[in-house]
């Protein structure tokens, strides 16, 4: 047997690794993950995604059954379980960084923030743009005073969208070593989260109890917040179109299909059945 089909444990990214910008399954996926459990393989997932985002996600009613229900959110730093509704926070970014950042922006940007996996917005305009982001309902978003939301705790995200002058990310990001963050150019946003997030340490988290080692684990990951997955876990593959970050450290990268992939690695389990 082709010894990258050798693994019972896989984890998976969502979006670009399952799912297309439309947020449909890319072709042979459903199969290939269904006929995996089937075959043993435990399934689980690790993504950049929040809570609501995961809520508002439109895909089979049968895609998450597939997986533990244990899922690993905001790259690591969240674990909801989808079938209990229940929330575990791992890593935050400090009550005191919160205020800090709304202090020292407040007058040229609104906020949207995920506390405790809810979402709190001191702006309409705000909330419009992050539902343009995130394609979730705008009932999903509660407007709140901005004294309100610099107390909030357990904060996982902060996402500025600057109304006139441009904000510098370097800038905030040198002064809060803290943070971690990506510019949204295309609606002058910018997306703060905790510093050294990692997919791979809140999976840990999930399998560990379970006596499952990432040394036993295949990741399949397409974007920069995928690579220390893949980099940690035993067998890293970028699937393809994978962001070039994930060039240096995947051990494998598809040529062809994931469906493809998962279509061959069901094929070599089959004589394992017999």
């Amino acid at each position: 047997m082709n010894e990258n089909y050798k693994y019972k444990t896989a984890v998976f990214d969502i979006d670009g690794t399952l799912i297309d910008k439309n947020e449909t399954l890319f072709e042979g996926v459903l199969e290939g993950l269904t006929l995996l459990k089937l075959n043993g393989v435990s399934l689980f997932i690790a993504t950049g995604r929040n809570v609501q985002s995961i809520k508002n996600l439109r895909v089979s009613q049968n895609f998450f059954s597939l997986f533990n229900s244990n899922l690993v959110l905001n790259d690591g730093n969240v674990i909801y379980n989808y079938l209990k509704d229940e929330i575990k926070i791992l890593k935050s970014i400090p009550n005191l960084t919160v205020k800090s950042i709304i202090h020292n922006y407040c007058a040229n940007a609104s906020f949207v923030i995920e506390s405790n996996g809810l979402l709190y917005s001191n702006s309409k305009r705000a909330l419009i743009k992050y539902k343009l982001i995130y394609r979730i309902s705008r009932d999903a978003i509660k407007i709140i005073d901005i004294k309100e939301l610099s107390e909030l705790n357990n904060v996982t995200e902060i996402h500025l969208f600057y109304e006139t002058n441009k904000i510098n990310m370097e800038e905030i990001l040198f002064k809060n070593a803290d943070l971690s963050g990506y510019n949204i150019r295309y609606l002058g946003g910018i997306k703060l989260y905790p510093a050294n997030s990692c997919k791979a340490e809140g999976l840990k988290k999930i399998i560990t109890p379970i006596g499952i080692d990432l040394n036993n684990v295949v990741a399949f990951g397409d974007a920069e917040n995928d690579k220390t997955m893949l980099e940690k876990c035993r067998l890293g593959v970028a699937v393809p179109n994978c962001r070039e970050a994930l060039h240096t450290v995947a051990n494998l990268k598809l040529k062809t299909s994931l469906g493809l992939y998962l279509s061959n690695w069901n094929n070599s389990l089959k004589p394992m059945r017999k």
